[in-house]
């Protein structure tokens, strides 16, 4: 099988090429074989159905995790029939410490009714704060002529510090990225009482606590996190 994830989510926030899921897609198609999605990171954070939605594919299998139990330890495995139906009487194994939790599947299921209550209100919410936010550093980082760039889909962004106009994949991250370089902007980002992870191979997610005034107090912290590089 193929199995990918739908943006890379441990190398900053690269988004997908143009038609590139939809190649694998087909490709495992072509040749029989399963085409996974991983929605560990994704799932319930960009969009209701996550990148199978936003993307409009068709995976085969697709895991789940992280934002599906809202801070408890929560997973879970979907798919197609066909394919679910070999977990059926142990004709493929799937063990796990926690399967079948019930306080995980409670929260789940309380969390999933918060996130699509009022048509899915919490995604334009999360999604309209992170533009705002994202557009706000681009600003900051243009104003003050910072070799710099955000990279989002939605409520997932980085901050990349590099001459390029974009970071595509693994490899230009690797040679381009400044890692040091972040890692010093996001230790100020602490002196001024906001916190971010200091791994420039990770990334940042709004959520349906943040605010327009979280915004506005970031975006503040950040312009003098800058004044004092």
């Amino acid at each position: 099988g193929i199995i990918t994830e739908g943006i890379m989510a441990n190398i900053g926030v690269i988004p997908p090429a143009k038609g590139y899921l939809h190649g694998l897609q087909d490709l495992a198609k072509a040749n029989g074989i399963l085409f996974i999605l991983d929605e560990t990171v994704t799932g319930f954070r960009i969009a209701p159905g996550g990148c199978q939605e936003y993307y409009k594919l068709a995976p085969d299998l697709v895991t789940f995790g992280k934002a599906l139990g809202c801070g408890l330890p929560v997973a879970a495995l979907c798919g197609r029939a066909e394919v679910m139906d070999a977990l059926q009487w142990g004709g493929v194994l799937h063990y796990g410490t926690h399967n079948g939790s019930r306080i995980g599947m409670y929260a789940a299921r309380a969390n999933l009714r918060v996130l699509t209550r009022d048509n899915n209100a919490a995604f334009r919410h999360t999604w309209r704060i992170a533009e705002r936010l994202c557009e706000g550093y681009r600003y900051l980082f243009q104003k003050k002529g910072i070799a710099a760039i955000v990279q989002n889909v939605g409520p997932m962004f980085q901050v990349m510090f590099t001459e390029k106009p974009a970071i595509r994949d693994y490899r230009e991250f690797c040679e381009h990225v400044d890692r040091a370089a972040f890692q010093k902007f996001v230790l100020s980002l602490f002196e001024f009482g906001v916190y971010a992870s200091p791994s420039a191979a990770l990334h940042s997610i709004v959520t349906l606590a943040h605010t327009d005034e979280d915004v506005e107090r970031t975006l503040e912290a950040a312009e003098k996190a800058l004044n004092t590089a």
